[in-house]
């Protein structure tokens, strides 16, 4: 889980800090149903391979919650893909 914060959380021993990996990424958006993130994840391979991309398994798949997507019953799966 990744959190975006405006506050210095570096003390906090339960908080890890790090870097988002630079780079190209495809973006799903997805309802923001158990079933809907089951079928992606079942059908992720699929997915790229339909766009004619390689994700880059060395990388973590990232989920994105932007306010007005939550509003919207909606998330993003970020996935960092080989250029």
């Amino acid at each position: 889980m990744c959190l975006v914060t405006t506050f210095d959380a570096s003390t906090d021993m339960m908080v890890n800090r790090g870097e988002i990996p630079a780079g190209d990424y495809a973006v799903f958006t997805i309802p923001h149903t158990a079933e809907a993130v089951q079928n992606f994840w079942a059908s992720i391979m699929l997915r790229l391979q339909g766009e004619s991309l390689q994700w880059d398994s060395t990388k973590p798949i990232l989920e994105r919650y932007k306010y007005k997507l939550v509003e919207d019953g909606k998330c993003e799966f970020c996935v960092l893909i080989l250029s």
